[in-house]
Parts: structure tokens; C-alpha cells; sequence
């Protein structure tokens, strides 16, 4: 009997690869190599500077790798409270809004995958208009503020509830599926949501789990929105965080006032002179080696030992040379810290002129209003005691949220007096009829008429 199988052209693991397939390979394995890294290095930047010392940072010596490893930075993060109400709300936006954007595009692409939906190109166009022409931020702010959605977390979830190229994407995913598995689905008696649940969403895993990343990724990162639509610093997401603590320099002010950053310097410019102490004392050892090295050369026996001695020297001269360049280094760093400590000097003396100035007038204003607030503080607290719980706990909360303190504000020349937004007439009518209690959609306060200011100009 004739053997008809044919014998493998090649092995089982695979088809061999050209010399030009191979090259191209390992070039395409470098790019992604090149890539990666390329994309770790901000990562790696970023963890660098915040386990180096201050000083360092600022004078822009870390790169990728910590330069004075120290934790005390990671330490203030983490004990504020506000990070973790700023990471709470990251993740909550992030997480909602990823399950409701994913919820939103699969619903929308699986009709408008469908030939037999009718209006299926006119929802299209409508989609595709809507992601060329965009109305712009103001009609997106004022859409957002009139269905009174503004410090909430609905603000930043809902205007990237649905992105419509993402949408495209499942849509053509869908449309590639085999319709054979649809119209089996519904011989056994499914409708379109069970087929949508349990077959095209489980076929359709790899589409969804990437416009999933995408949108988890944009929720994220999400910036504008979240400053733009929550002014409550409970509701500041991680990236907001992020920016009011690079862009706030308090904290640098607090710690050239508690002597801290100073302190930090004075030590480093104390380790770098011990350093340099250490590499003279290694220069002085290297001169002895190098002179008994000498002196055994003039009893050598051999070549192999003079070659041996003569490595040896030269050695220890690379060693004084190395020696000598990290002094010139240290020197030089010292210098840099010293005037780095003369500025910081500067400022803290700068700033306590200024404290002191200001103590000085806070006390004369304190002397002379002593009992004008004597007086307007046994009144507040006969007042309080008049006031209803809950809205007197909403001024408190109303007048600890705003800046200068003033809950209460009047509308002068048809504007808030406190955040300066036009008041439309009819609000401000009823304003002025002081029928019931009237917050500024703006920023919170409770608006007044002005006429109260005049009545007690008057008295």
C-alpha cells in the first residue's frame, strides 16, 4: 500500500523566516522596545522627583533616577485628606462614567449596525455632524448650569456620556459579526436584547474592552471639565489636585518660614563636605600606595612583575584623578547650596518684615474694633437663637465655602456681589420682594436687595 501522506514542507513550529523577514522582525521588535521605553521614561521621571530631595528638584538635577532618596513628600500626600477625597472622586467619575459611556455606545452602535433599521443613515449623518460641528464650551457651560448640574458628579460624567468615534468603532465591529449566529439566536426565540447580551457582546469582548480602556483613559485624565463645572473643593477631581498644588506656592513659603528647606541644605552642603574630606583622605592613601609600589619595582625579579606594579600605579593615579574630579563637583555643589541658603535667608527675612507689619496692623485693627465686634457678636448669637437649625447650618456651610467669608451678599448694578455674574431681572424682582431666601447659581451666596445697605446707611 502506497504511503499518500505527504511529508510537513516545514516543522511544526513554524515557517522558517528569510534573511529580510528576520531583519525586518528584530527591527520591528527594537521600534517596539524604543517605544516602551520612550513611554516609561515620564513615569520613571516623575517617580524620581518625588523621592529627591527638594533642593535637588528644583535645581533640575533628577532625570530618571533619585537624587537624595527621601519619603517625606510621599508622607504629606498621603496624610492630606483632601488627596484621598480628590482620588475618591477620580475614581468614581472614572469608574461611573466608564460603565455608562460603554453602556451608551454598544446600545447605540448594535441598531445602527442593523441594514433593516430604518433612519439608519440620517441618525448617522446626525452623529457624524455632531462630531465635526461642535457648539463650543459656553453653550456646553450654560447646557450643564441650567439643568443644574454644576458641583456635581453628573457634570463631569455626562458630556462624555457617548463620543461618536468610538461609537463608529462598535458599529463597524458589529456589522463584521457573522449574521448566521444572529439568526440562529433568534430561531431558538431570543429578542434583540438577549442576542445583544449574550451573543454579540461575549463575541465582541476584544472592541469593547478597548474603547472601554479609551474612555476609562479620558475619563482620567479628564481636566477641563472637572475645573470648569465644580468649584467645591470637595468635588475637585485628582487632576485639579494636581494643578492647585503645583501652581500654589504656600507650601514653599511654609517651609522657608519653618526652616526646613534650610535645614535640608544646611545637611546636604555637610554631606558634601564630609564627602569631600573622605575623597582627600583616599588621594593621600593612593600617593603611599603608589610610593611603595615604587620602591618594590627596584626589586622586581621578573617582567610579570613589573607589569603587575606598573597596572597597579597607574591605577591609583585613575583613582587621585577620579578623587580630585568628585572635589571639584563637590565644590561646586557646595557653592550652589550656600547661595541657594543666602536666598532662602532672604525671603524668610523678607516675609517676617512683612509678618511683623502685618501683625502690627491686624492689632490696631483688632483694638479698634474690639467692641463693635463685642457688640455684633452677642447680637449674632441672639439671632442664632431665632434662626432655624438647618438654615442656619447652610449659612455656615455657605460662608465657609467662599473666600472672604460673606454668605451674604447684595446685587449691585445687576450683578452678584460676590462673584460679580449678572443677575437676570426677574430673579432679581424677586429678590427685592424677599419672599423667600435666594442663592447666586454662580458661586452659592445668598443674595440681598441693596436696598438693605441703604435702609442701614439711613439708621
Amino acid at each position: 500500500m502506497l504511503n499518500t501522506k505527504k511529508k510537513p514542507l516545514y516543522r511544526e513550529k513554524g515557517i522558517p523566516l528569510s534573511g529580510s523577514e528576520k531583519f525586518l522582525s528584530g527591527f520591528a521588535y527594537a521600534a517596539m522596545a524604543l517605544l516602551s521605553l520612550i513611554a516609561i521614561l515620564p513615569c520613571l521621571h516623575v517617580i524620581s522627583k518625588a523621592v529627591s530631595n527638594g533642593p535637588d528638584v528644583t535645581a533640575g538635577n533628577v532625570y530618571f533616577w533619585p537624587v537624595g532618596f527621601q519619603l517625606e513628600t510621599v508622607k504629606y500626600v498621603l496624610t492630606q485628606t483632601s488627596f484621598f477625597t480628590a482620588l475618591k472622586n477620580s475614581l468614581i467619575v472614572t469608574g461611573a462614567g466608564t460603565l455608562l459611556s460603554l453602556f451608551t455606545t454598544i446600545t447605540t452602535a448594535y441598531p445602527l449596525s442593523k441594514p433593516g433599521f430604518k433612519g439608519r443613515r440620517v441618525v448617522s449623518l446626525l452623529y457624524v455632524i455632531s462630531m465635526v460641528f461642535f457648539g463650543g464650551m459656553i453653550p456646553a457651560y450654560m447646557v450643564v448650569r441650567s439643568l443644574g448640574l454644576l458641583d456635581t458628579y453628573a457634570a463631569c460624567i455626562l458630556p462624555f456620556a457617548i463620543v461618536q468615534f468610538n461609537m463608529f468603532i462598535v458599529k463597524n465591529y458589529f456589522e463584521s459579526l457573522p449574521e448566521s449566529v444572529e439568526e440562529s439566536a433568534r430561531i431558538d426565540g431570543a429578542g434583540d436584547l438577549r442576542t445583544l447580551v449574550s451573543i454579540v457582546c461575549p463575541m465582541s469582548k476584544p472592541v469593547i474592552a478597548t474603547v472601554g480602556l479609551l474612555y476609562a483613559i479620558n475619563y482620567w485624565n479628564n481636566y477641563f471639565h472637572a475645573m470648569m463645572y465644580t468649584r467645591s473643593p470637595d468635588m475637585n477631581t485628582l487632576q485639579v489636585y494636581l494643578y492647585n498644588i503645583i501652581n500654589n506656592s504656600q507650601d514653599f513659603i511654609q517651609n522657608l518660614a519653618s526652616n526646613n528647606y534650610m535645614a535640608n541644605i544646611t545637611s546636604e552642603v555637610e554631606g558634601l563636605t564630609a564627602s569631600t574630606k573622605q575623597r582627600k583622605e583616599e588621594i593621600e592613601q593612593a600617593k603611599v600606595l603608589i610610593a611603595k609600589y615604587e620602591q618594590q619595582q627596584d626589586n622586581v625579579r621578573n617582567n610579570r612583575e613589573f607589569d603587575s606594579l606598573s597596572k597597579e600605579i597607574e591605577y591609583q593615579k585613575l583613582e587621585i584623578e577620579l578623587c580630585e574630579k568628585k572635589i571639584k563637583e563637590y565644590a561646586a555643589d557646595i557653592k550652589i547650596k550656600k547661595k541657594m541658603i543666602e536666598d532662602a535667608q532672604a525671603v524668610v527675612a523678607d516675609r517676617k518684615i512683612d509678618l511683623a507689619a502685618k501683625k502690627q496692623e491686624l492689632e490696631g485693627i483688632d483694638q479698634e474694633t474690639a467692641k463693635e465686634m463685642e457688640s455684633l457678636t452677642e447680637q449674632s448669637n441672639a439671632a442664632e437663637a431665632k434662626i432655624d437649625a438647618r438654615l442656619l447650618a447652610a449659612y455656615k456651610r455657605i460662608r465657609g465655602n467662599v473666600r472672604n467669608g460673606l454668605a451674604v451678599v447684595t446685587v449691585k448694578r445687576d450683578a452678584c456681589g460676590g462673584c460679580y455674574n449678572r443677575i437676570p431681572p426677574q430673579r432679581q424682582l424677586d429678590i427685592r420682594m424677599s419672599k423667600k431666601i435666594i442663592v447666586c447659581e454662580y458661586c452659592g451666596r445668598i443674595l440681598v436687595s441693596d436696598q438693605l445697605d441703604e435702609e442701614a446707611a439711613e439708621q
